[in-house]
């Protein structure tokens, strides 16, 4: 929650089975004026040739489900998210932070690749432009400018470390099983334009990021988690708590 009434919000296997989870989900203007950009990051790991999906995700138009939760090996919070994924030599480390008091999340990605081939992490962000509660019908026109995507008269800035590239728009009929428990639409769409890119040689290490904003802002994801991690702090300290579970 970023104290607006803005938030990011998926599951622990950083899954979207929800119409009103999302990445980055912001608040403009007013509480009541919140709007889904980034409901979810499609993710694949190449090794060599083969590739697996971190990312887990079900589908209602017959696309085969994607089960990244396979290879999750750990999932801890401390000051925020964090998930371990690993595959044959490769270890892959997810990072996740809001700004408090602005609409941007960063997510951050610690690679260490111990095979005597390249990895690439491939991320292709899928947006949403709609209002976090409503199901997404009908297809929308998206377009890439220089560093933001944006969609009938909304921005989200998309700043990487990695390599950005345009890609042919593509949907996804997402499920939302959740919500069908309720008796709420069990799916909606949600639209690509681009793809982020990383490639880690064979035997080292990188760290790479993405940075997710309503605004044109210029700090870095680590930036963002080291800010968080400090805000945490404080509100720790400042509770005057002593019991381990309170502090919790």
């Amino acid at each position: 929650c970023n104290g607006l009434g803005g938030y990011s919000s998926l599951s622990a296997v950083f899954s979207t089975p929800r119409t009103d989870q999302g990445l980055l989900i912001a608040s403009l203007q007013a509480r009541g004026q919140r709007i889904n950009f980034v409901h979810r990051l499609k993710e694949r790991l190449l090794i060599g040739e083969e590739a697996v999906d971190l990312s887990t995700q079900q589908f209602t138009d017959g696309t085969k489900p994607e089960t990244g939760y396979r290879w999750l090996n750990r999932f801890a919070w401390e000051s925020g998210p964090m998930w371990i994924y690993r595959v044959g030599g490769v270890r892959v480390q997810r990072s996740c932070a809001m700004v408090y008091g602005e609409n941007t999340v960063a997510v951050v990605y610690r690679m260490e690749n111990l095979t005597d081939r390249p990895s690439v992490l491939e991320i292709t962000p899928f947006f949403k432009f709609a209002p976090k509660e409503s199901v997404l019908r009908v297809r929308k026109h998206m377009c890439m400018g220089n560093g933001y995507i944006s969609c009938e008269g909304h921005k989200v800035y998309v700043r990487t470390t990695g390599d950005l590239e345009a890609i042919e728009p593509m949907w996804q009929m997402l499920a939302y099983p959740e919500d069908a428990k309720d008796g709420r639409e069990s799916g909606g769409l949600t639209g690509a334009c681009c793809r982020i890119r990383c490639t880690v040689p064979e035997n080292s290490n990188k760290e790479f990021e993405l940075v997710f904003s309503t605004i044109d802002q210029h700090r870095s994801g680590a930036q963002i988690l080291r800010q968080q991690e400090v805000r945490m702090e404080q509100l720790l300290t400042g509770s005057d708590l002593e019991d381990p579970v309170a502090q919790q």
